[in-house]
Formats: C-alpha cells, structure tokens, sequence
C-alpha cells in the first residue's frame, strides 16, 4: 500500500499476471466491481480479494502512470512460481556466480539447472555460490548441492544429535557429477540454518573460500506436530554439528542478546572489522587439510569484508528505501526505451540520465531527506548503481538487479579478486 493505494512492487516470473501483461508500477484501482483505492484496506484484505481457487478469474483495473483511462485485466488465477536461485550468470570469462535466496523443495533442481548452462554456454570453471541474506529451509537440498561438490565417498558432511536423539549422519554417495575448480561462498550476519550448513561443510572439507561475515548461527532440528485445533507446536528435538564436530547454533540463555544480536554485532563493530568478531567457543576444530577453525556462533568466512561504512549513515538509509517508490513515477517514461534495448546492452551500457538524478535528489528534498554537497558527492555513485539495478528489475527482470548490483558488490568482487588463488585460504 502506497498512500493507501494497492501499487505493484514486482511480479513473479511466468506468474499469472505477468503473463497477462501486469506491469511494475500499476496500481490497483478495483477489484471486480469494488473500488478498492483510498479504502484502507490491510494486507489481509488485499490477499482476500485477489487470491482464489486455481483455475478461478479476478478481473482487475489498474492505473498506470502516464495514462489517463484505466486498464481492465482479467487474470487466471494459478499456482505462483516462487524461485530460489534469483539468479545466474557470469562474472568474468570463467568464473560464474549463483544467488540462492532459500533452500526450498526446488532449490537442488533449479541450482543444477543453473550450473549446467553456465558450463554449457560459457565454459565455467569456477563459482561463487551467493548466500547472503539466505534464512535456510530444507537441509536436503544442501546436502544434495553438497553431494555434487565433495567427491569423496561416504564423507560425512553434517550430523544432529540430541538429548533424546541418537546421533544421525549426513554423509555423501560419492556421486560427483560437476566439474568445478575453485568455488568461493558468500555470507554474512542474515545467512543462516542450511545456508551455514552449506557453507561451513565447504568450509570444513577445504572446498570452498568463505568469504564476508560470520553467519547468524542457527543449528537447531525442529519437527512440528499437528494439534487438535489446528494449530501446531514446533519442537526442538536436537542440535546440527557439521563434519570437524563445530556446532553452528548460538547461545540462547538469554532470550534478550539472543533478539538482539545483530544489533550488537553493529555496535561491537563486528559487521565492520574482522578482529572484533567474537569467538564465544574456544574449542579448536580443524578442517580435512589441518586448517584451524571456530564454533559456537555461527560460520566465522575465511576472508573478512565489512558492511559498506553507509549503512551506519542514517541520510543514506533514508534516501536509499526512497529508490523504490521514486522509480515507480518514472517506469513509464523510460520502459519503451530500456526494453529496446535489452538485457545485455542494458547491464553493459546503460548510463542513469542526469535528468533521473536530478529529479531523484528533487524527490528527497519533498520527502524532508537533505543531504550537503558532500554527502551527495560521496553517494551519488551508489545511487546511481541502485537506481539502475531497480529500473533493470523492474522493467527487465530480477537476474538483471543482481548483475547491475555485482558492479559495485563488494563483497563479490573481493570473490572475483581472490578465486584463482584460492589455494592459498585453503592452506594450513
């Protein structure tokens, strides 16, 4: 809801609306025959209306900036497609990069997809597998990616064992079907549960360079039971220890530190420097070459990068959440444009107009965002970055965000620098 009208942020790839032509940036005006704009309506109110039986019609009317009349669509309404790999591509002339948002049912299928048209198309030989931001899901499909990277037969990947839970072995089948070189793992503080799975069995068996900021630290097993009124209790029934025996989960006697961690990281300086990371286990574990390693709180990466110095600027983080709402006034003027000239001459060549930027830096001064000389000279450049990736997202699609973004990531490109010497991190 923007300023109490429905507004259309993105649209899921091969969705029933995108398919009948919905755009990012229309606002939903009606529903059926009820006006649902300056209604007050909630969230709950919204999905009431619009979601249905499979195979049902909703007929909506949107109006689009630029246009006077509305525009009537009717939607078929189908299951909608949520993906987990956001995007694939390639980041130099060998090495390619994979962003996985969740472990999901699909997750394995759609990560193998990607890679084989990676090989198949550009000759990859190395990856960078992108987990930041990524809360987990199912362990299955970690453990299937991570049957596919470590060769070795019957090598124990992950364990879990509990009070009342005889220990229980994750191990490979030795059934290795990628041909990869080098593979690097982003994370960082929001990377959590299968995603730490993944990246510390990497990490464990020498695999993989991790690379960014110690991961949350969630390595509990629930299993859920169905109750007679149908609500549901989730039970913790025992604990995830992957190969070298480190524990991922962080300690919890403290319901208040535990809420408030990544507060107290940022504060720690944690998230900006690599000697205030807190090692809570002192225990010693050690990777297959002998490398030391840490647990108890998480995945501690091989190579540190701290947050941008930005995200403790609150200017910056005021005018950057005015990106979104500042380009959903312009699609229109610029979509026939960028569509023409497509995705790779987009990404490769495209150049924000000084009019955008001036108009941009006009919207923050109505939204009471002031910014001197100097911080807009220091911000200009992300802003622009940002302001091309969100009109790539919006007018040409998701993959396109992340490869406009990947220029200016620097946390991958630190993983692009040191790749082709990853030995080195891997070294005891």
């Amino acid at each position: 809801m923007v300023n109490d009208t429905i507004l259309v942020l993105n649209l899921s790839p091969n969705g029933p609306s995108e398919k009948k032509g919905i755009l990012a940036g229309d606002k939903i005006i009606q529903v059926e025959d009820s006006i649902v704009a300056g209604k007050g309506l909630d969230s709950d109110d919204i999905v009431e209306l619009l979601k249905g039986e499979k195979g049902s019609e909703v007929t909506i009317s949107v109006k689009r900036p630029n246009q006077v009349d509305l525009k009537n669509y009717t939607i078929t309404r189908d299951e909608i497609p949520i993906k987990s790999v956001d995007a694939y591509f390639m980041i130099d002339d060998k090495t390619g990069y994979i962003k996985i948002n969740r472990f999901s049912g699909e997750t394995f299928e759609e990560f193998m997809s990607a890679v084989k048209k990676l090989q198949d198309e550009h000759e990859m030989e190395d990856l960078v597998i992108d987990l930041r931001d990524n809360p987990g899901g199912y362990l299955r499909q970690a453990t299937q990616i991570l049957n596919q990277l470590i060769p070795q037969r019957n090598a124990l990947l992950v364990y879990t064992e509990g009070i009342h839970k005889p220990k229980q072995e994750y191990t490979t089948q030795g059934t290795k079907q990628l041909n990869l070189d080098d593979i690097a793992v982003l994370v960082d503080e929001n990377s959590a549960s299968a995603s730490e799975i993944l990246a510390g069995v990497l990490q464990d068996w020498d695999r993989a360079v991790i690379i960014g900021r110690r991961s949350f630290g969630k390595g509990l097993v629930q299993e859920q039971y169905g109750l007679s009124n149908g609500a549901a209790l989730r039970l913790t029934t025992a604990k995830y220890y992957i190969k070298s025996g480190r524990l991922i989960q962080k300690n919890y006697d403290d319901p208040e530190a535990y809420r408030d961690d990544e507060y107290n990281r940022l504060q720690s300086g944690e998230l900006q420097f690599q000697d205030s990371i807190r090692i809570i286990d002192s225990t010693e574990y050690f990777t297959e070459k002998g490398r030391l390693v840490y647990g108890g709180e998480g995945i501690i990466p091989d190579v540190f990068v701290g947050i941008d110095d930005w995200v403790n600027n609150s200017k910056y983080v005021k005018a950057i959440s005015q990106v979104t709402p500042f380009l959903y006034t312009q699609l229109d003027n610029y979509r026939g444009q960028i569509v023409e000239l497509g995705k790779e001459n987009f990404i490769n060549n495209y150049t924000i107009p000084s009019k955008m930027i001036e108009e941009f830096k006009y919207h923050l001064e109505k939204e009471e965002i002031l910014l001197n000389q100097d911080d807009w000279n220091n911000m200009e450049p992300i802003f622009r970055n940002r302001l091309k990736a969100s009109l790539g997202k919006d007018i040409l699609g998701l993959d396109v965000f992340f490869r406009v973004r990947s220029q200016a990531d620097n946390t991958l490109l630190k993983a692009k620098s040191i790749i082709d010497n990853s030995e080195k991190y891997l070294e005891k």
